[in-house]
């Protein structure tokens, strides 16, 4: 195969490293059959222009992160009539919670398998599929802060934080989840997450975005 010669080394270096990181998926949670047919279609120049952004996500909210103590956050969701739940609470008094820097970020807002899977991922796939598109993981502060930005959260809706699990009292991993139930108000809740445990595809996650 003739390479273009126009075609900067950084592309060339962009295109291996995703080629082989889908090559490492295949068989695990992606289906091998629908990456082929993908490619097939790329091949025939019959894949639609958006497909071939994948990885960029729009901006679901932009927040204030940082700089507030546990107590603090807690005060800031009661504002946004947002509950705080004793697993929250708990994990949020733990070590490796920390309050960060004061910044601002952007969060965009995805389902599993707006990721690109087509099989229930790991918690560690997931993970290291958004740091592999280019983006990061969620500060431990980061949930609390969005629990208090995220004031229209629609009932029965709920999305978790992509982040570093923080061990609890108990010796249980938890992210941080934001929750409005069918009956009730918000909460600023936390879920068990195991690195080996597996996310639906209809799941929802948040993270900090680097592509806007």
């Amino acid at each position: 195969m003739t390479l273009n010669t126009r075609v900067a080394d950084d592309q060339l270096g962009q295109y291996y490293r995703r080629t082989a990181a889908i090559a490492d998926r295949l068989g695990k949670y992606l289906d091998f059959e629908a990456v082929m047919s993908a490619l097939q279609r790329i091949h025939d120049g019959q894949l639609e222009p958006t497909v071939l952004r994948v990885g960029e996500f729009p901006v679901w909210l932009e927040a204030e992160v940082g700089g507030k103590s546990k107590e603090e956050l807690i005060a800031l969701n009661k504002g946004a009539e947002r509950e705080t739940s004793s697993y929250a609470a708990d994990i949020m008094s733990q070590d490796a919670w920390k309050p960060g820097q004061v910044e601002l970020v952007k969060f965009a807002r995805a389902k599993v398998r707006d990721l690109g899977f087509t099989k229930n991922p790991t918690t560690r796939e997931l993970w290291a599929c958004i740091e592999e598109l280019g983006h990061s993981l969620c500060e431990p502060a980061d949930g609390p802060a969005l629990g208090g930005a995220f004031k229209d959260q629609p009932k029965g809706d709920v999305c978790w934080t992509a982040m570093k699990q923080i061990t609890d009292s108990d010796g249980y991993p938890f992210v941080f989840a934001l929750e409005r139930r069918d009956v009730g108000g918000r909460w600023l809740d936390a879920n068990w997450t195991f690195p080996v445990g597996r996310w639906r595809l209809g799941n929802v996650v948040v993270f900090p975005i680097r592509n806007k």
